[in-house]
């Protein structure tokens, strides 16, 4: 129905990141007041409160057993446990750290950099394994669903993959987008959709590194794109103030309009 479940209203500045748990059991909000606050889904109760962190709050993550959440503040990511909100491990950076993404096989943290570079870190040991070298101007960074390559949003628009193993780059995509600001994998890896400040949604073919089509998602920028978990619905939000839900469909001759659309 599109109808308000409820206000979760304890943070006392901006919000600038949220996740879902995998299992669908927590939230957890990262803000402008140096928190992060967990969840419960059911009844909006605080499940966590993790204070005192070293800035601003930019991204939070779960890990794929819903197990761990991670957050970024500072020059430091930092994952806790979320049963009892221990800290787990602490990754420290030269640079300032934007983002911070789990791998879909548990195995490997991403760091996203400002100055560009991700840095790939051993979930276990919290050691970096590897740095993958990028251009500047980098807005995230994302896995693939086998855990194998990550796609990077870059500020000139342009979209590139490289190999986790390697740092290899593998191919990029560019369109007349002035910026991409997110990205998501199909759940089979072979499409990405992107967002930009353009109004636009694009859609990329993994393999032929092409689009495959593009639609005007909202009347503002575009600022999130998830495939659905089943691969047949996108959902996007916008500066606007909308959530939109279109269905994915294969034939690039066929502009999907939206399904649902929340206020």
């Amino acid at each position: 129905t599109g109808a308000q479940l409820t206000t979760l209203a304890e943070h006392t500045n901006s919000v600038l990141a949220l996740a879902w748990s995998p299992d669908g059991r927590y939230l957890a909000s990262g803000s402008a007041d140096r928190t992060i606050r967990v969840w419960n889904s059911s009844d909006g109760s605080r499940q966590l409160l993790l204070s005192n962190q070293d800035g601003i709050v930019r991204s939070v993550a779960f890990s794929p057993d819903s197990t761990s959440v991670a957050g970024v503040a500072g020059y430091t990511a930092t994952v806790w446990s979320l049963a009892d909100g221990n800290e787990q491990g602490r990754l420290r950076h030269n640079d300032t750290p934007l983002m911070v993404a789990f791998s879909p096989d548990g195995q490997w943290i991403a760091t996203s950099l400002a100055r560009g570079g991700i840095r790939i870190w051993d979930r276990q040991s919290g050691r970096e394994s590897r740095s993958i070298s990028t251009k500047p101007g980098l807005n995230g960074a994302w896995f693939g669903p086998d855990s194998t390559i990550v796609a990077c949003a870059h500020t000139d628009g342009t979209i590139s993959l490289c190999d986790v193993a390697t740092g290899k780059p593998l191919s990029s995509m560019h369109g007349p987008q002035r910026s991409v600001e997110w990205l998501d994998f199909s759940p089979d890896g072979r499409r990405i959709a992107s967002c930009s400040p353009d109004m636009m949604l694009r859609i990329w073919d993994v393999t032929s590194a092409s689009q495959v089509y593009s639609i005007r998602a909202h009347d503002a920028p575009v600022m999130c794109a998830r495939f659905s978990s089943d691969g047949m619905a996108i959902a996007t939000c916008g500066q606007d103030g909308l959530i939109k839900m279109w269905e994915a469909r294969p034939d690039p001759a066929t502009q999907p309009g939206p399904t649902t659309t929340a206020e």
